[in-house]
């Protein structure tokens, strides 16, 4: 029996106040979404709610690759079968069902790094499901998903039975039929919000059509491109200063095709560019971001400015929500607040090709309108990742795509 009860309980961490006065009740059977801005301390009622929890918690992270201890999905889910006392004659049979269910057999001795975000929160879940607890957390378990893997994780979820349930989501469109709490954070309080009130809560996502309009000069061409097993010769250019989004199913090479463009991957054919700087923001922010603390990490990107440019620095920190945490380490900023400081960090450098790798997961509506008018340079090629399409209408002027082994232009799309 699940029975956890905050009762106007303050949420402290490292002598700061996070939320106030927080009521909060988990039964058994519950299925509880907390919804609210990017670092409105979501994460942080997690990390309470486990600390104070007597047993075991099956949990899927934002970043599904901080919970990952070893090299490849097979010896993962071995280390994870020997610490829950599987019967070792038993491990590796249950190491292949496991890999088979959730559609990882042939990415089963790939680096677990390596493999997309689709694929990492499905082993992420994965490894959730067999622990086999009563209380399972989800924070951000869409956060760079496309939507054949939001559908195959929802199915999985969807399907549980005898599960407490606490998600944590920026789309709560998906679980409208699930949920029987929601807990709204903002501005340090959390409120339940009346059931009466749910049916406007969930409204529906709007689809959005983008077109490509951009033509003319190019400082970065393609000619014969070739990875290995993942895109086939393919020759395009990308025109200058345009807002391009890549867009693709996870693991169809959309991440090693930036990273080709930077040179941290091998590839066949030729890339020409002219760019004068190239830099790519990672998938997983702390991969880009360099130093300990906020100040620090923009102090550095002060000291490496690329080309000059008229940036507010301090006022975009305020935006964030982030000047007054400029002597907090970075990792223990919120996903949301790390994105940011990673865009911001960037953007004082001003490259003129920006490549970014899924800049918008993890933010909510607010944050994305922000960083995406931080991202407004009409001086500045931008290569864009995401599977976050709403708002992004008014910033992108030209698609491509990566499918069937194939990297190409696309004239419209409705995402």
């Amino acid at each position: 029996m699940i029975n956890i009860n905050f009762n106007n309980q303050d949420i402290i961490r490292e002598d700061k106040k996070i939320l106030s006065a927080v009521n909060l009740a988990v039964e058994t059977g519950d299925f509880i979404l907390f919804s609210g801005p990017s670092g409105s301390g979501k994460t942080t009622l997690i990390n309470e709610i486990i600390e104070n929890y007597d047993g075991t918690v099956g949990r899927v992270f934002q970043d599904a690759s901080q919970q990952f201890a070893m090299e490849t999905p097979f010896m993962e889910l071995v280390f994870l079968f020997e610490n829950l006392q599987v019967d070792p004659a038993q491990i590796e049979n249950r190491v292949i069902e496991t890999l088979e269910e959730f559609k990882l057999e042939d990415k089963s001795d790939q680096n677990v790094m390596t493999l997309s975000g689709g694929e990492q929160q499905r082993l992420s879940l994965a490894e959730a499901l067999a622990v086999d607890s009563e209380l399972l957390i989800l924070d951000e378990p869409f956060a760079s998903v496309d939507s054949k893997n939001e559908d195959f994780l929802m199915t999985k979820i969807s399907g549980l039975k005898n599960k407490t349930v606490i998600v944590a989501d920026h789309n709560p469109f998906v679980y409208k039929n699930l949920v029987n709490k929601i807990y709204l954070f903002d501005d340090g309080q959390i409120e339940s919000l009346p059931k009466i009130q749910f049916k406007t809560f969930f409204s529906e996502p709007k689809k959005h059509k983008i077109t490509s309009v951009t033509d003319g000069l190019s400082k970065l061409t393609l000619t014969d491109f070739h990875i290995e097993c993942l895109i086939e010769p393919s020759s395009l250019s990308i025109p200058l200063n345009s807002k391009t989004l890549l867009v693709g199913e996870n693991g169809v090479g959309k991440s090693s095709f930036l990273n080709s463009i930077v040179g941290l991957r091998n590839y066949e054919g030729k890339i020409e560019n002219g760019h004068e700087k190239t830099v790519l923001a990672f998938q997983q922010s702390t991969d880009t971001l360099l130093k300990i603390t906020v100040e620090e990490e923009i102090n550095f990107a002060k000291r490496h400015v690329f080309r000059m440019q008229d940036i507010d620095i301090d006022s975009w920190l305020k935006r964030f929500s982030l000047a007054d945490h400029l002597d907090q380490s970075i990792y223990t900023l919120s996903g949301g607040e790390r994105k940011k400081l990673q865009v911001l960090s960037l953007q004082i450098q001003n490259p003129e090709l920006l490549l970014l790798d899924e800049p918008f997961a993890g933010l909510d509506s607010e944050s994305i309108k922000q960083v995406l008018e931080l991202l407004n340079n009409p001086n500045q090629t931008q290569i864009i990742i995401s599977h976050q399409f709403n708002l992004l209408e008014n910033h992108i002027n030209n698609l491509i795509g990566i499918s069937d082994l194939s990297l190409h232009s696309i004239r419209e799309a409705t995402l």
